[in-house]
């Protein structure tokens, strides 16, 4: 195998380490998984149809807590994402380290190479004429 081209799965983590995440979150988030199993379960239960006065108000209360629930775990998400997006930010702009400076070089390197063509055909049209 070419050592310079890196294999497909190249940027994936180590092994297991998604079961792994997904078993910490599972772990850390308990309370979030359980309300979603009740209120889905609760929700299994819901009336077809809003019949009155009483039974809105029930179903007014049972969205404000779905939201309370999404809310919070929006919040987590947020809170446990945030490593991942810093840990990419680093990672972007350590590769930008290397590639910054080469696409700089290759474009005055370019720019280079187009005023010297640009003057091998200006010279050849002045012998043609």
């Amino acid at each position: 195998m070419n050592e310079d081209i890196a294999p497909a799965d190249h940027n994936q983590g180590p092994p297991n380490a998604t079961a792994a995440l997904k078993m910490r979150l599972a772990e850390q988030h308990a309370d979030d998984l359980k309300s979603k199993a009740d209120l889905l379960e609760r929700y299994g239960r819901a009336p077809e149809e809003v019949e009155d006065d009483k039974m809105a108000g029930t179903v007014s209360d049972f969205i404000n807590e779905i939201n309370t629930a999404v809310k919070s775990a929006n919040i987590s998400h947020k809170v446990e994402k945030e490593p991942f997006l810093t840990g990419g930010r680093t990672v972007d702009a350590w590769f930008k380290g290397i590639t910054e400076p080469l696409v700089e070089a290759k474009d005055d390197l370019l720019f280079k190479l187009t005023v010297y063509d640009r003057a091998k055909a200006a010279t050849e049209r002045s012998r043609s004429s």
